[in-house]
């Protein structure tokens, strides 16, 4: 019998409904149990969850025993606080949706987590903000009523030679994946 592959969520906004919606598609997998704040947004993942477990916290979601992997979808400036709470409770596998940080100031964080989870690559990060900005993709953002300087969400199809054969700019999540998927079969096909 085939063992099914239990995970966690930490964060049902768009992006983490579309990872419901994919992690559903796979089989031997079930969604144990979720951690999302917002009442609405926790009612609207039930739908694509129903049997899952709600909890209060990161906390609470990581004392689950049965929990395999963890996916984590919250808002881009929470990750590396939550991969720190991971870190100290339980070493499982972790899908991050990126950004993994949005703060040069967290790099040590990450290092922490890196050397602990004894991590195998390196995490890369653009500490002087060089990369982003040369690709203009570093501005000035808005969420939640806050006003910061991040990372403008945006795609770049980049062949092999680094060339770069497609731009989306202020990437939507909703159907972004699909639409890259199609270019990139578009371009096979040629």
């Amino acid at each position: 019998m085939t063992k099914l592959t239990h995970y966690g969520i930490i964060g049902c906004g768009m992006m983490g409904q579309e990872h419901l919606k994919n992690i559903a598609l796979l089989e031997n997998t079930v969604i144990e149990a979720i951690y999302e704040p917002d009442a609405e947004m926790a009612k609207k993942a039930s739908k694509f969850a129903p049997k899952a477990i709600f909890t209060n916290s990161v906390d609470e979601l990581l004392d689950i025993n049965d929990i395999d992997c963890l996916v984590i979808v919250s808002p881009n400036f929470c990750h590396i606080d939550q991969l720190m709470q991971i870190l100290d409770k339980r070493h499982i596998p972790i899908l991050v949706e990126k950004p993994l940080f949005t703060n040069e100031n967290d790099i040590p964080k990450l290092k922490k987590f890196r050397d602990k989870y004894k991590i195998k690559f390196d995490l890369l990060a653009d500490e002087e903000i060089k990369v982003l900005k040369k690709y203009k993709v570093w501005g000035k953002k808005k969420f939640m009523g806050r006003e910061f300087m991040g990372i403008i969400r945006t795609t770049y199809l980049i062949d092999k030679k680094g060339k770069i054969l497609k731009v989306w700019d202020n990437v939507k999540v909703k159907d972004h994946a699909k639409e890259v998927l199609n270019t990139l079969q578009n371009i096979v096909k040629k």
